[in-house]
Order: structure tokens, then C-alpha cells, then sequence
């Protein structure tokens, strides 16, 4: 027993075992335990119940609880309303930018948005708010999401950190190993047990995946056959929602490149779309016209349809400018830009003069390797030009791995990869600059010499002094503390390249500056209080239980009556909605609905005073009065559920037409007979069990149910 008020037969007890309120009828002691026998009024039921499981009415219907129930209920009724739940789950604190993100996303049955805000304002974010919001509506089961490769294990780690969702990802090689685990599955009952018996697909076997772009998009090159096989998998394997990274990337130089190809088979699966992409345009009608045509294709049937009026309809996009933080006040400051020059003086000759044989080397070498049609040199060439105006770090590093590759036998050197145009402009420099070394291709003509010249060079100029480049840095960086006042100011500096990162990390240091390489940031954010669990279990009023007396202060004596909550509530398979009520019946007979509203304020405020409790039966009678009362009030709120409820199983109807159609159009595009038939076949009982499941969720049952009754007299004065 949680309090050390005695207990005696006739007591009113609350049972947290049952999260009840309850009469002792009898009591005993047996072998040093108490035991209690507790009728149960909400269930008519008579319990044996142990000491430590019950609390004395005073202690149950104290001012605190009072305080909690009427708080309690007020959460949950606001959860009912059209509120955003995924802010409340998330453990990130969303900016308002991103709440707004998410109203609009949600306010609309068809979620199907390119979501471009500017670069750092948390696109993924916003994503993760609208899945955890579809989800937590029933909307949303299985989600995919498609991102270039360096960026999967960044989405995982931030669903998992903020949203506390678990992506699974499935590369080429996962997927080629589940394929052949299920290919030996086949005739196995075993194995059909556990993956099930109609899921060999790889991608079915979780509801939440992530794979890179161009692990999955269909290619006709070697390895053609696999690849589309690989998509076909893809896109049937029956997605509520897609969630594409840099989705500009799916607009295509055409409409037959695999990427726009990938894109397409997804959008016409997935009912929930969200394209995300901080630069969508990029200057380019018809690759912008291909990308937002996947949300909508016939509201844009051509180029002609790229229009404002009708593009903003289906794009969301903050501005930096525009951002604010949750004080109202702008999330980043002005940025001013500035391009600062740099020359070479009297001690940087050698610098100079390596600028300009490395340029007469990459000129000739392009060139030479345009004429012999040898594209890969012609990028290696330009990536030269790139490094040498980076720094004297990064072109002798390159040059050193460029001479150890000529110096190679003609036998060892590897083919360039096949990379398509797609693929190579994705790679960042310093991506195509391993790239391009690490193949080992074989040499222009004259390379060799003209590479160990140029390395000597470098090596010179590299042990005479810092860049030129590093010392404006430097000097740049004392003019801005001198402006700013402040010899601690923070500077963040960029590079292409990480030998130039190494080489100003060190320079930087040795000048007495504190230089962190890829410096870790930390989001530090408050711990979301989640309000939701205030409204987890509320102690319902039983019929039986007896009324309490309460007062609030500065409430007007000519307030006399009596004050209730009522849950109204339907409820069907796999879904329930619920309304709370406040009423006030007044002594003469009147409902008061604003009095109602004013007395559950005051108790959120207020603390309210116990005076004393109502016998049995006026308690009895008193339920009685007001039930009925609440039950002709309630109707009103039961008719606007039932209207809800039918309005989302139309809804739901609609998106599984939808939904059924697309994946019927993509199953019928499968070249082999054999499994187009078997997945239509599979693709037809899945159809039938949902609208078997649709019927069973049109019948619903209602209920009203009391959570707080108490009996309200108004202070009294002198």
C-alpha cells in the first residue's frame, strides 16, 4: 500500500495492477501477508488483491492527481485533434522551418513533394519527419530510401539517432548473396518458414531500406541482365514511401538514362513520394522537367507545363535568409562574400614557374589524349590543372603516385573503370583523382621524363616556404581578428583535396593557430519532454466510486455543480479515434460549456481543494444524471468520428488503387513469363486480403467512458 492511512472493509481504494478504482468487501491475513478482496466497479468484478497494490482514496484523489487527470486528459485530447505527433516522438527539437516542412507535407492525402530547401537546413530532417508522422498515423509500413553511396551510412546513423528508426541496407553484394539463399529456398518448407512463403524477394525482408542510387538503377552494360533484375525487385517490392537524396541527380542528360530510369520505376510504385535536393534546377528545363514529372505526370506532361503557378503546388523550399531558430530570431547570420587575390612575390618563383610547366604538361597532354580518343588522360589532365592551383601538396603527391605508376611493367597496369558521365561528375575531386590513379594507365608520350621533372620541382618548392596561397590565408585570417576584435576567432576552411588539408593543418599549427582536421560537430539539443506519456493510462472514473467536493480558488460561489470528462470513442480492427469532453451541469439543469472549459483550465492552473466526498447513492444517482446528459452531448461528437472514419477508408481505398495499379504496371513490365504470372498471382491475393481487411475496418464499435467526475462548489466569501 503506497500510503500509511489505514484501510478498513467499505474503503475505496485505487488497484494499480488493474488501474482501477475499487471497494474493499473483505480483508485477511495469511501467513503474514494481507490479503484484500476488491470489488471493481468499471468491470463488476471482485479481485484478490495484495497489500502493496492499492492506494487509499485520499491519497488517489488528492489535489496533485486531480491536477494530473485533468492535465492527462487535455494531452490526449489534443493528440486526437489535427496535431503533428513526429515533432513530440523525435529527440531532435525541429526548427520552425521544419514544423511548417511537415504541416504542409501532411496536409494533403497525396504526399508526393521535392522537398529543396537550401543546403543546411536539414532536408533529412524533414524527411524524417513526414516518415515518422505517416507512420504514426498508419499511413506508412515500408519505406525505402535511395542516396548516393557516401551519404548511406550518414542517413542511417541520423534516422537511428533522431527518429529512433532502424534503415537496413542492401548493396549489390547483399543483395546477390540473399538471392542465392532464396534460390535454394525454393521446394524448402523450412526455408519458406522463415523468409515466408511468397517473400524471394531481397527487398522484402525488411520493412525499412536504404540503398545507394546506383546499386539498384536498371544498366544495359555488362552486368545488364543482373542489374535489372536487381530493379524489377526494386520496385515491386510493394513501398508506401520512396525518399530520394540529391534527387536532381534522377533528372537524366535523357529519359533513357538509368538513373531517370530507377526514378520512374519507383514513382509509379509508391503512393508517398519525397524528392529531396538543395539545387533541383540547375539551369536545365527539361532534366528539372524529368524530375518533377516523377511526382505528378500528368500535371506535367512537357516542358511547357514548367511553370510557377504550377510547379509550387509540389515544391517546398526554405531560404537560408528566411530560416529563423524557435526565439524567433534568424538562423544564420549575413553572409558577406568576398574573392581575395593572390600573387606571386619575389620568393615564390619556383611556385610560379611550377604553375606554368604543369599547365603547358596538362595542355599538351589533353591534346594529345583528344586525338588518341583517350578520354581518362583528358580527365586526369584537368584534375592536374585543379591541383596545382590548390596546392604544392597535393600535385607533388599526385605526381608521385603518377610517376610510381609509369614506372609500373606494361603488364600490371589496370583498365580505367567504367564509369559512366553520371558516375564521374558525382565523384568529388579528390574522388577522381584516386580514381584515376588507382588505374595505372599507360603513358603519353615523353610522360615519364616531364612527370620526374615536374616532381622535382615541386619537391623545391615545397622545401623553400609555405604556399603563397597559405600566407595570404594567414594574413587574412590576423586582418579579420584584428576587425572582429577577437584573437580567438573561430575559421573554417575548405579544400578539394586532403593533401592541401594536411599541408595548411600544419602550417596553421606551427603559426601558433589551432587547425582541426574534419572536426567533429556536435548537435546539442534539448531532451524533447515527451508530453505524450502524461496521457498514457489515465485512471478511469467508475461508476460506483464515490464523487469528490472540490473548490478552485477565485471561482464565483454562484458555480455549483457538477463537472465531468468523457472519452467518446469508435474503434475498429487496427484503428481507434477518440474525442474528450468537458461538462459542466449546473444545479438548476443547465449545461455550461464555457463554464466547463473555464473549471478544466483552472485545474491545470489552480490547485484545486478537496472538501469532502458525496454517500453512495448521491454518488450513484449523480453518475446517472450525467451520463445521460453526456451520452446526449456525445452524439453530436460520435457522428463527426463516424464521418472520419469513413473518410479515411475512402481515403485508404483510393491509395490502394493506387498503389495496386502502379505495382501492377510495373510487375507487367518483367520480361520472363513465368514470374511475371507469379508475381501477378501473389500481387492478386494481396489485393483481396486488403479489401477483405477494408470491410472488417468499415464495421466500428463505439463507446463513452467516464475519466473524471467531481462534484464543484465555488469558494466561498468572509
Amino acid at each position: 500500500m503506497t500510503t500509511g492511512i489505514p484501510v478498513n472493509e467499505g474503503s475505496w481504494v485505487y488497484v494499480s495492477s488493474y488501474k482501477a478504482y475499487g471497494k474493499i468487501i473483505e480483508q485477511s491475513n495469511l501467513w503474514g501477508n494481507k490479503i484484500f478482496r476488491v470489488w471493481l466497479p468499471s468491470t463488476d468484478s471482485i479481485v484478490r488483491i495484495r497489500n502493496d497494490e492499492i492506494s487509499t482514496q485520499s491519497s488517489v484523489l488528492s489535489t496533485p492527481h486531480l491536477t494530473y487527470l485533468a492535465a492527462a486528459a487535455r494531452v490526449a485530447d489534443a493528440l486526437t485533434q489535427d496535431v503533428l505527433l513526429a515533432p513530440l516522438e523525435a529527440s531532435v527539437i525541429p526548427l520552425p522551418h521544419q514544423i511548417q516542412v511537415l504541416k504542409r507535407a501532411i496536409s494533403t492525402d497525396r504526399v508526393r513533394f521535392l522537398l529543396a530547401d537550401e543546403v543546411g537546413l536539414g532536408k533529412t530532417i524533414e524527411a524524417g519527419l513526414i516518415m515518422r508522422e505517416l507512420k504514426l498515423r498508419g499511413l506508412v509500413k515500408r519505406t525505402l530510401i535511395i542516396t548516393p553511396r557516401g551519404l548511406l551510412m550518414q542517413w542511417i546513423a541520423e534516422m537511428d539517432t533522431h527518429f529512433n528508426e532502424q534503415f537496413y541496407p542492401i548493396m549489390s553484394e547483399d543483395y546477390r548473396s540473399l538471392k542465392r539463399i532464396f534460390s535454394l529456398s525454393i521446394g524448402n518448407e523450412k526455408a519458406k518458414i522463415v523468409f515466408g512463403k511468397n517473400n524471394l524477394n531481397p527487398f522484402c525482408m525488411f520493412d525499412q531500406v536504404i540503398v545507394s542510387m546506383d546499386s539498384v538503377k536498371p544498366s544495359e552494360g555488362r552486368g545488364g541482365e543482373e542489374s535489372q533484375v536487381r530493379f524489377e525487385d526494386l520496385v515491386s517490392a510493394n513501398w508506401d514511401l520512396v525518399i530520394v537524396d540529391e534527387a536532381h541527380r534522377l533528372g537524366g542528360s535523357t529519359d533513357q538514362v538509368a538513373r531517370y530510369k530507377l526514378g520512374k520505376g519507383v514513382a509509379e510504385v509508391a503512393p508517398y513520394l519525397l524528392l529531396l535536393s538543395a539545387t533541383p534546377h540547375q539551369g536545365k528545363t527539361d532534366q528539372f522537367h524529368r524530375l518533377i514529372s516523377l511526382l505528378d505526370p500528368e500535371a506535367f506532361p512537357d516542358e511547357n507545363s514548367i511553370k510557377k503557378e504550377q510547379v509550387q503546388p509540389y515544391v517546398i523550399r526554405t531560404e537560408k535568409r528566411r530560416a529563423i531558430d524557435a526565439e524567433g530570431k534568424p538562423l544564420f547570420t549575413p553572409r558577406q562574400t568576398e574573392l581575395v587575390p593572390v600573387s606571386w612575390k619575389d620568393h615564390h618563383r619556383d611556385q610560379r614557374l611550377l604553375y606554368e610547366m604543369v599547365t603547358d604538361y596538362v595542355r599538351e597532354g589533353y591534346n594529345q589524349a583528344m586525338r588518341e580518343k583517350r578520354t581518362y588522360i583528358g580527365f586526369l589532365m584537368i584534375l592536374m590543372q585543379r591541383l596545382v592551383v590548390s596546392s604544392t601538396r597535393a600535385i607533388r603527391t599526385t605526381l608521385e603516385r603518377r610517376l610510381e605508376a609509369l614506372e609500373m611493367p606494361q603488364e600490371q597496369l589496370t583498365l580505367f573503370p567504367q564509369l559512366g558521365e553520371e558516375d564521374w561528375i558525382d565523384l568529388d575531386g579528390q574522388e577522381q583523382m584516386d580514381t584515376l590513379l588507382k588505374a595505372g594507365f599507360k603513358a603519353l608520350k615523353n610522360e615519364q621524363a616531364e612527370v620526374k621533372i615536374l616532381l622535382e620541382i615541386a619537391k623545391r618548392c615545397e622545401s623553400q616556404g609555405p604556399d603563397a596561397k597559405a600566407e595570404a590565408l594567414l594574413d587574412w585570417i590576423y586582418q579579420l581578428q584584428a576587425e572582429e576584435e577577437d584573437p580567438e576567432l573561430k575559421v573554417l576552411v575548405f579544400t578539394e583535396f586532403v593533401p592541401t588539408q594536411e599541408m595548411l593543418s600544419e602550417f596553421l599549427t606551427e603559426t601558433s593557430k589551432e587547425a582541426e582536421k574534419d572536426p567533429l560537430s556536435h548537435h546539442l539539443t534539448l531532451e524533447d519532454p515527451r508530453v505524450r506519456n502524461l496521457a498514457v493510462n489515465i485512471p478511469i472514473f467508475a461508476q460506483g466510486q464515490p464523487v469528490p467536493v472540490i473548490t478552485l480558488p477565485g471561482l464565483a460561489k454562484e458555480i455549483k455543480g457538477f463537472w465531468s470528462l468523457w472519452r467518446i470513442s469508435i474503434s475498429s480492427e487496427g484503428w481507434n479515434q477518440y474525442r474528450i469532453i468537458p461538462l459542466f451541469l449546473d444545479d438548476n439543469g443547465r449545461i455550461l460549456a464555457p463554464t466547463a472549459r473555464y473549471i478544466w483550465d483552472q485545474l491545470l492552473t489552480t490547485f484545486p481543494t478537496i472538501l469532502g466526498y458525496l454517500d453512495y447513492d448521491t454518488s450513484h444517482q449523480t453518475f446517472e444524471q450525467v451520463r445521460k446528459v453526456a451520452e446526449l452531448y456525445g452524439r453530436t461528437i460520435y457522428d463527426e468520428l463516424v464521418l472520419v472514419h469513413k473518410e479515411r477508408l475512402t481515403q485508404e481505398r483510393k491509395k490502394a488503387e493506387y498503389a495496386f495499379a502502379s505495382r501492377r504496371k510495373a510487375i507487367l513490365r518483367i520480361g520472363l513469363p513465368q514470374v511475371r504470372n507469379y508475381r501477378l498471382h501473389l500481387l492478386g491475393q494481396e489485393e483481396h486480403l486488403f479489401k477483405e481487411q477494408l470491410e472488417r475496418r468499415a464495421q466500428i464499435l463505439p463507446e463513452m467512458m467516464p475519466l473524471l467526475l467531481v462534484r464543484v462548489e465555488g469558494a466561498t466569501h468572509g
